[in-house]
């Protein structure tokens, strides 16, 4: 869409509209968003904004840029990493991917034995599985002609998984998407390497002959996947300024035009750029990414809170929270400064949540009632087809019923001990015109940017994830004394145990 900065409005007190999108935080228990904003030092946000736009190595851990606002520009915008504009090459892989989908919409790509390919396994872990699956999920009612493929998303090590996938394909007419950043992800690769038995052994091929027919890989180090065998011209990459869990935007996105269409897969990138646009140039006290993070914060600081629901009122958006958990908790669960430096100050909180109005007969008991101070997110869809608009209604009710009861309780209702319920809890309200991918691209890269406000604030990098390293780093060490007899040194006698067991349990 044109113009969006002039379509851009601040309405009512307590709540921004982004071309349709509300953001409402009138339920923040009392909480004065101009005072808040006030309260935290924002001065510097443009300077932060530039950092993303000029490539500065913001991730100072890894060296590295941010540049995942690049991924949805548009011609004739400019994002610099080491002074060159990159937007050229964001368009040739988009364009890339364009030429892909639709010849595998026209049945121009065929598999090693002249099938056509109808179906693709995407496979993934962290931001290159998660950001695929929420986004078919969510946009399932979108999917375009009925010639374009079936996708599945794989994300797990557990071979359950993998096997309940195949149970679905057949082999001839099935391609493999390897959506690894370095391809060396071990869960990447060891899906990957079974799921090219598999096709070998179905199609009595050997394995470089699927390789060339049946294998898609995207990620920032083609040369090794060039090396491993895949053909260039099934190659998508992405660059090494794009984080894991920002690279939906990328080729990591492929899988989303494929079933979807590449024209949802453009919506996609248009509303998030929207949302760019919006973060860009809205002055702090209207712009709806520093509203976000500083009522996140304001909960910690000023509240206690220390964990965040987020409770999206339609099915499809049954993964957003999980989507959610890596690029809020990953980003922002950390203990030391960009410098390195200890901080005392809480950051990440815990983040769970799930579908409404299922989760208002399991957890929301704990917010109405419980001792833990909690804030909450609210995610609701105002315009659904017209056959299911009774629903809807209904489902509307419950929302906004709940975000009433928990702000306001039955203060002055003449209840027991029992049934009383204090309110006093802070909830947000963002309420999408609809569920298109216009509307889901923009929401998350709303979310996407009080993240990074959040990190700016906290005077952290929201962008390395080293916990995360650690433990890829000692399953390593423990898989190979799966393998043999003994342990290193450094594990601990307990884990001799679990491992020992496993092995007794593998000999029955």
């Amino acid at each position: 869409m044109n113009n969006v900065e002039q379509q851009d409005k601040c309405n009512l007190k307590d709540s921004l509209e982004l071309d349709g999108l509300l953001v409402d935080v009138s339920f923040q228990a009392g909480l004065n968003i101009k005072s808040a904003i006030a309260h935290y030092d924002l001065q510097q946000l443009p300077l932060w904004i530039e950092q993303l736009r000029s490539g500065a190595k913001i991730n100072q851990s890894e060296n590295r840029a941010v540049l995942h606002l690049a991924l949805r520009a548009q011609d004739g915008d400019h994002f610099a990493c080491e002074g060159k504009n990159v937007v050229t090459d964001v368009i040739e892989t988009r364009m890339k991917m364009k030429r892909f989908t639709q010849s595998v919409s026209s049945g121009e790509i065929l598999g090693a034995t002249g099938k056509q390919i109808t179906t693709f396994i995407h496979i993934g872990v962290g931001g290159s599985g998660l950001g695929p699956r929420l986004v078919l999920e969510a946009l399932n009612g979108h999917r375009g002609e009925s010639c374009n493929p079936a996708v599945h998303i794989v994300t797990s090590m557990d071979s359950s998984e993998l096997a309940d996938v195949v149970a679905k394909c057949d082999p001839e007419a099935t391609q493999i998407v390897l959506a690894s950043k370095s391809f060396s992800t071990l869960e990447t690769l060891l899906n990957g390497n079974s799921l090219i038995g598999w096709l070998a052994k179905s199609m009595d091929l050997d394995e470089s002959t699927i390789k060339h027919y049946h294998v898609i890989a995207a990620t920032a180090n083609p040369t090794a996947a060039a090396e491993a065998g895949i053909p260039e011209q099934h190659i998508f990459k992405f660059w090494d300024w794009v984080g894991g869990r920002f690279s939906l935007w990328s080729s990591i996105g492929l899988p989303v035009a494929l079933a979807l269409g590449y024209d949802q897969y453009e919506a996609l990138l248009d509303g998030a750029r929207a949302a760019d646009l919006h973060f860009m140039n809205a002055p702090a006290d209207q712009n709806i990414a520093v509203w976000l993070a500083v009522v996140g914060l304001w909960n910690v600081d000023m509240r206690g809170v220390t964990a965040h629901s987020v409770v999206a009122y339609t099915y499809r958006l049954r993964s957003l929270v999980s989507y959610l958990q890596q690029l809020e908790m990953e980003s922002n669960g950390k203990k030391v400064d960009i410098n390195g430096v200890g901080i005392r100050q809480k950051t990440a909180t815990v983040l769970f949540g799930g579908v409404g109005s299922d989760v208002q007969h399991s957890y929301f008991q704990l917010l109405h009632q419980g001792k833990w101070q909690i804030s909450s997110d609210f995610i609701a869809v105002a315009s659904v087809e017209e056959q299911f608009k009774g629903h809807n209604n209904h489902l509307l009710s419950n929302c906004f019923a709940q975000i009433l009861a928990l702000s306001e309780g039955n203060q002055g209702v003449d209840v027991d001990g029992h049934a009383h319920c204090e309110g006093g809890k802070p909830c947000t309200l963002i309420l999408l015109p609809r569920l298109s991918a216009y509307y889901l691209g923009m929401l998350i890269a709303i979310y996407e940017h009080k993240v990074y406000v959040q990190g700016k604030l906290l005077k952290i990098n929201s962008f390395d994830q080293w916990g995360v390293e650690l433990g890829k780093k000692i399953a390593k060490n423990i898989h190979s004394k799966m393998l043999t007899s003994g342990f290193e040194s450094n594990s601990s006698e307990r884990i001799d145990q679990w491992v020992q067991r496993v092995k007794e349990s593998g000999e029955t």
